[in-house]
């Protein structure tokens, strides 16, 4: 094996810059752009896992911290900002990505007001549409074509944010620099479809813990 490259994104909003590497390292980063979907997809479920699963995680995987190895496989570095959910946060934020997954609006708004977002006039499409930005995606089918930064300036022109749900920032920053690498790699994703399965995985755990607690505390017959 050789030397790592480390992989360097500008995620300048409208912008798509390459990957800045050594001259040796440049045939290695023309395999890793042809299996970029494979790849992007590993991080997805990766950083999915820590944030669903595990309830702790890297907030801050922009691309200078995702290393491809010599062997291909990513190696991640730099968790200088770690969040940790509680249960409670964790599970609230599954039924997020669920209700984001499943299209379910009516959902959507109200978990994302249980989180703690607040605008000045409760609007329901500025609820739906930040949820959609900070968790989902950020396609022409969200913003109407606008820029995704230039569209969130207009929703809060629309009716201003007023409380942000502060325990969950660090997992919409994930979501939004996975959305940024997918989007220099050439692909829209939809963050809440990729982690749907996982959250369900997380809700589950947590029926089946409920009931095993349930089974141990039924007493017994003498």
């Amino acid at each position: 094996g050789g030397p790592e490259m480390h992989l360097s994104f500008s995620l300048a909003p409208g912008t798509c810059c390459a990957p800045y590497a050594t001259f040796a390292a440049m045939r290695r980063a023309r395999r890793v752009l042809r299996t970029a979907n494979s790849q992007l997809q590993s991080l997805l479920a990766v950083h999915g896992h820590q944030i669903l699963i595990n309830g702790e995680f890297n907030g801050d995987p922009h691309p200078g911290n995702i290393l491809v190895m010599p062997s291909g496989a990513l190696g991640l570095i730099d968790y200088g900002q770690v969040k940790r959910l509680t249960d409670q946060q964790r599970l609230l934020l599954a039924r997020m990505i669920v209700a984001l997954g499943d299209g379910d609006e009516d959902e959507t708004r109200r978990l994302f007001v249980d989180m703690g977002f607040r605008t000045k006039q409760m609007n329901p499409l500025v609820i739906l549409k930040t949820a959609t930005l900070y968790f989902d995606r950020d396609g022409p089918d969200v913003t109407g074509g606008m820029d995704a930064r230039a569209y969130f300036e207009s929703l809060q022109k629309m009716d201003a944010t007023v409380g942000v749900p502060d325990d969950f920032v660090m997992a919409a920053r994930v979501a939004l620099l996975l959305r940024g690498l997918g989007s220099l790699l050439g692909q829209e994703i939809s963050v809440a479809k990729a982690w749907r399965p996982l959250a369900l995985q997380a809700l589950r755990q947590e029926r089946w813990r409920k009931r095993l607690g349930a089974t141990r505390r039924t007493p017994t017959a003498p």
